[in-house]
């Protein structure tokens, strides 16, 4: 990765939305990368909205930074409309609840986001453009009234789409404090930090006035992943529990596209919805996501033309098709995913922190990005690399900075210290179904874990079993598992605070010391977080609780008649592919 490049585009995306992930701890899955696009998209000419004034608690209203001009060059003078654009999931969606257990899973993401807004979310990012910036969806602004009370004002007119149960009535406050009260509030999101410990309840106040009541002085709208993708307003006509088993009764939203039919094993299709509230929207006529399990058999479908589209692109899908098709459209943004080594803290070996740090220094995080990622990446220590707050290598100290690093002699020192001179057996729960790059990044892990001792095996798991294991920490000794949260506040919430649902390692194996720099953090001012954020990070990087691998590049790829793609690895927004994205016919 580019340096310079990304963490000037970090710059803009911490000041927008800092903690897109805290609602769901656990959140999607996905690639990241430096900015190498080739041929970039045609776009019309549009007038962005308007940024809402925002006002944080205590402050002064302010504006939020306006999207950068797209170069004229890059712009055709008008989209058109018709045509279908298709992209591959992994797998049938494993539910249909917008709000329950597998909302985040892959599949049901990719296609609810089609259907689904929430109250705001980063903005759509075409051309060469990966900068992110905060726009209004169904909220058109937003302002705290008091410390602990957050206003919304939503705009008027948002139809629901014209179907039953809702057959095209109004969306108004009501939905909203419905979605939060009871879908959020009451639901799996909701037993994360920020609905334990900070949301109090939501409150409509006339039909177009939503309250958020806190409980203590929070940072809302950057820490809650309705600014993300998750924060999806539903209505409770369309969510009872004979209508959650049936997409064609719950998938009744307010999006772009409307839920048409499911042809299982075969894909998903959407039609446009007509009455769209962001004018002259979408361009398609039906968008269809192919169910296609097969890494290779994905590409074929794109040269073939099967589908137009091909989200989520590691780094060796976008250097092959930039090598064979040098005519498609590839863009590649910095991302936040990255494969961590999941530990069960609970149990020995794992519960010995010397076992924790040979694991650590078993892995040339260099070497990982110089193979599996070819060359397109960056090294996580305990934070995500761009993120300005993380600490760099040279910010530890020494005694502290040594497990951070490669070194696999001395980590098969610590084994024989820690009782297992020739090493041990172990097992790796993985799942084969992410595909190009995590399949090559979990395989040199293993490798590198081998190298000093420790003899481990995959406990292969198919997708959905694999992620049920994950999130309720079921399994034995180790779990290679999607990482992807970039703020502190959310990093440290998700992954070391011990109340965290679903389960994380330290849930099982509670450290009350790392508990106290959790809370630190969440009561800390911008005058003392630099010096909490300091020691939280030297203690976890002392515990070696949490081990990644590097992040590496995410990008889009797109067949030469399909324009104006909207996409950014950090936080991929389907809906914003699809619903600005025209076919050339």
């Amino acid at each position: 990765m580019t340096r310079g490049w990304t963490l000037r585009a970090f710059a803009l995306l911490a000041l927008a939305i800092a903690g897109l992930a805290a609602l769901a701890a656990c959140t999607s899955e996905d690639p990241t990368a430096t900015p190498t696009a080739t041929s970039a998209p045609q776009m019309e000419a549009t007038e962005e909205p308007a940024m809402p004034a925002t006002e944080e608690p205590g402050m002064e209203a302010t504006q939020e930074p306006a999207m950068e001009e797209t170069d004229d060059s890059m712009m055709e003078p008008e989209g058109q409309y018709g045509g279908t654009l298709a992209y591959w999931i992994r797998s049938d969606p494993p539910g249909w609840d917008p709000w329950g257990r597998t909302r985040f899973w892959d599949p049901t993401r990719k296609i609810a986001e089609l259907v689904f807004n929430p109250l705001y979310s980063p903005a759509a990012q075409l051309g060469d453009s990966c900068e992110i910036d905060l726009d209004p969806e169904i909220a058109e602004s937003w302002e705290y009234v008091e410390p602990t009370v957050l206003e919304f004002k939503l705009r008027e007119g948002i139809q629901w789409h014209d179907k039953a149960p809702l057959n095209g009535r109004e969306l108004t406050a009501d939905d909203v404090a419905y979605t939060y009260n009871e879908r959020f509030a009451k639901g799996l999101a909701g037993q994360a930090y920020v609905g334990q410990v900070f949301f109090d309840r939501a409150e409509a106040v006339d039909d177009y006035t939503v309250r958020i009541h806190l409980k203590q002085p929070f940072d809302f709208v950057r820490g809650v992943t309705s600014g993300n993708r998750q924060g999806w307003i539903v209505a409770e006509e369309a969510s009872g529990e004979e209508a959650l088993a049936d997409p064609n009764l719950s998938w009744v939203g307010t999006g772009p596209f409307m839920f048409a039919e499911h042809e299982t094993g075969t894909k998903v299709v959407f039609e446009r919805n007509p009455n769209y509230f962001k004018e002259g929207l979408p361009y398609a006529d039906t968008v269809e996501a192919h169910i296609i399990p097969d890494a290779a058999t994905r590409i074929a479908s794109l040269r073939s033309g099967l589908i137009n589209v091909f989200p989520a692109a590691g780094p060796r899908v976008q250097e092959e098709i930039q090598r064979t098709n040098p005519d498609f459209f590839v863009k590649s943004c910095p991302s936040l995913f990255h494969l961590g080594i999941r530990m069960r803290l609970d149990k020995a070996p794992w519960n010995d922190v010397r076992v924790r740090r040979a694991v650590s220094m078993a892995l040339d995080r260099q070497a990982i990005i110089d193979t599996a990622l070819r060359g397109n990446g960056e090294i996580v220590l305990q934070g995500w690399p761009l993120d300005p707050e993380t600490l760099q290598l040279e910010d530890y100290p020494e005694e502290i900075a040594e497990y951070q690093q490669y070194n696999p002699e001395k980590a098969k020192e610590l084994l024989a210290e820690a009782g297992f001179p020739d090493g041990f057996s172990t097992t790796v729960v993985w799942t084969p179904a992410y595909g190009d790059p995590w399949q090559g990044v979990a395989e040199i892990m293993l490798t590198m874990l081998r190298a000093v001792g420790i003899d481990a095996q995959f406990n292969i798991q198919e997708y959905g079993p694999f992620l049920g294991m994950g999130s309720q920490q079921t399994w034995d000794d180790l779990y290679f598992g999607w990482n992807n949260s970039f703020d502190f506040n959310d990093l440290a919430s998700t992954y070391y605070w011990s109340g965290q649902r679903p389960p994380n390692g330290l849930t099982l194996a509670p450290d009350a010391t790392l508990d106290g720099l959790v809370a630190d953090l969440w009561a800390s001012t911008p005058e003392t977080r630099p010096g909490v954020l300091t020691q939280l990070q030297h203690y976890v990087a002392s515990a070696q609780y949490r081990i990644t691998s590097p992040v590496w590049g995410n990008g889009i790829v797109a067949r030469p008649e399909v324009k104006n793609v909207g996409w950014r690895g950090t936080n991929k927004m389907y809906h914003q592919i699809f619903e600005n994205a025209w076919l050339e016919q």
